[in-house]
């Protein structure tokens, strides 16, 4: 609801037009419009521009027979409207002033002029076309019965509707097939990640785990293993244990015996006996 003109200037007899500062009542409070208002006046007094400013609400234009005009209306609930944002308040509104018989009711004026149309009685020629226009359009649906094939808007709905259904289709044997796929990956005996925990470490691998692990290889942060680090880690998982190394028995040694023995052949001269015949013929040799 509109509740004043918050202020109207440069509009016939409204100059610097101030609200608040005008319309008190006689305890000096600023005073609203009510739900219904009846203004009067002598002729001149404003009436008609008011009228006008209002009407300027609803068709989002300001007569041009003023220069410059400016003007604030308050409406409840909203911000204020003005000269330059004068649809923006989304309301409806509807004036029957001097300006809008002689928009739609020139016969008034001048008996060669019609009548525009402004409201809908019952029917209407203008209203009917473009229902005509809606129907030609929207085209009849299929009636295979009737031997009525689909046109207009039925038309591409049913050409829409078998692209859908042949594109749902191929997504669903598409993603059947990669489901397979994951899951023969995943879980298949023997050659599945599940069955390889030698390798890969997981006996309970399955198909969700697998989607979880190419979510992570997908990521722009991951970063893939060189060939030299491929062959690190197979050797480290190819390592096994070796047997323990049985311990060595400590010898028990007898120096004092060791070292007779030791002495006696060190110390033993060795005699010419046995000398090789072959040899003692040759002088320098045998020398």
């Amino acid at each position: 609801m509109i509740t004043k003109f918050k202020s109207i200037n440069n509009l016939a007899v409204f100059q610097n037009f101030n609200w608040d500062a005008t319309i008190r009542d006689d305890g000096n409070n600023v005073v609203l419009f009510k739900p219904i208002n009846i203004f009067y006046g002598r002729n001149y007094s404003g009436k008609t521009t008011l009228s006008r400013i209002i009407r300027a609400l609803e068709t989002g234009k300001i007569s041009d027979k003023y220069e410059n005009p400016q003007f604030e209306v308050t409406i409840q609930d909203i911000a204020d409207t003005t000269q330059d944002n004068l649809t923006k308040h989304g309301k409806k509104i509807r004036v029957f002033n001097e300006d809008f018989v002689k928009d739609n009711l020139r016969f008034i004026v001048n008996s060669d002029e019609s009548i525009t149309p402004f409201a809908i009685i019952g029917g209407n020629a203008i209203i009917e076309e473009e229902i005509k226009k809606l129907k030609e359009d929207l085209g009849q649906e299929e009636d295979t019965e009737q031997g009525k094939n689909a046109s207009g808007f039925y038309l591409e709905l049913k050409n829409a509707s078998a692209t859908a259904n042949t594109a749902l289709q191929a997504y669903q044997t598409e993603n059947n097939n990669l489901t397979q796929q994951l899951s023969h990956k995943a879980t298949n005996n023997p050659n599945g990640i599940k069955y390889r925990s030698e390798k890969f470490g997981d006996q309970n691998y399955n198909i969700n785990k697998l989607q979880n692990d190419i979510a992570t290889v997908l990521e722009t942060s991951f970063q893939t293993l060189t060939d030299d680090e491929v062959i690190q880690r197979q050797n480290l998982l190819n390592e096994r244990a070796n047997a323990d190394i049985p311990e060595i028995a400590k010898p028990n040694l007898d120096l004092s015996t060791i070292n007779t023995k030791a002495k006696k052949l060190v110390t033993n001269s060795i005699s010419s006996s046995n000398k090789i015949e072959e040899l003692l013929k040759d002088a320098i040799l045998n020398r």
